[in-house]
C-alpha cells in the first residue's frame, strides 16, 4: 500500500519497509489496525516535524515516528508453553533490538534522497489494552533529519 507523495509518507513507507524485512516481525502497519491477528505487530505512525531555519535557502526538518510494538499477554497463545509473560517480554525486546540495529545500520533509510541522517533511537516498554485484550509491548521514537531546499 502507497502511502502518499508527502515526505512525511515517504519516510515512513521506507520506516516500514525496513521493519517488514526483519525476521521477528509479524505484521507493520503505517495506521492502527484492527482486529490484529498476527503478532508481534507493529504500528508506525508519524507524530509530528519541528524545523529549523538554517539559512535563507534551507531549512532542517525533523520527522518524528512512534514504532509500537505488541505482544498479547492476556492468554497463551496456541501451543505456548513458557510462561505468557516472559515470551511477551523476550519477543518484544528482540524485534526493538532489531528495529533499532537495522536502523542504527542504516540510519539514511536505504539512501533515501530525503533522509540526510537519523537519530539514536529511545524505547519506552510497558502494558497496553487493545481491542483483543492486554498486550506488552515497547514504543520506539524514531526522529528523521531531512533538509528542505528553499
Amino acid at each position: 500500500m502507497s502511502l502518499g507523495t508527502s515526505v512525511e509518507g515517504r519516510i515512513k513507507q521506507q520506516i516500514i519497509n525496513k521493519i517488514s524485512a526483519l525476521p521477528s516481525v509479524a505484521k507493520v502497519y503505517g495506521w492502527d489496525k484492527l482486529p490484529i491477528d498476527q503478532f508481534p505487530v507493529v504500528f508506525v505512525k508519524a507524530t509530528g516535524m519541528t524545523g529549523q531555519f538554517w539559512t535563507s535557502a534551507e531549512n532542517m526538518r525533523v520527522y518524528s515516528y512512534r514504532c509500537l510494538v505488541l505482544w498479547p499477554i492476556g492468554q497463551n497463545l496456541k501451543g505456548q508453553t513458557d510462561d505468557r509473560l516472559q515470551v511477551a517480554q523476550e519477543n518484544v525486546g528482540q524485534v526493538v533490538d532489531e528495529i533499532i540495529n537495522a536502523v542504527d545500520s542504516d540510519y539514511e533509510l536505504g539512501d533515501y534522497a530525503a533522509v540526510l541522517f537519523v537519530d539514536a533511537a529511545d524505547s519506552v516498554y510497558g502494558d497496553y489494552q487493545f481491542e483483543g485484550g492486554q498486550a506488552y509491548g515497547a514504543e520506539i521514537t524514531l526522529k528523521i533529519h531531512s533538509q528542505y531546499l528553499v
